[in-house]
């Protein structure tokens, strides 16, 4: 696990969400167990510090997590 992982981890909890996955911080709470955290940057965008310019990186969402919701949608 990362410090940045971690934040974030810490910094959801505090305010009431739940990495999906996540059995460390859970606690009481109910959470969808699976292997590992289902944590994914899938688009970032920023402005280029030498440049100006807008850079945008996007890629697909892990085919775990459609299979995840996929399931869950099955149970609803």
């Amino acid at each position: 696990m990362t410090g940045r992982t971690h934040q974030l981890r810490i910094h959801l909890r505090r305010q009431g969400y739940l990495i999906i996955g996540d059995k460390a911080y859970a606690g009481k709470q109910k959470t969808i167990l699976g292997k590992g955290l289902f944590l994914c940057a899938c688009r970032l965008e920023f402005e280029h510090p030498a440049t100006g310019e807008a850079v945008v990186v996007e890629i697909e969402p892990p085919r775990r997590f459609g299979k995840l919701l996929d399931r869950e949608e099955e149970r609803c």
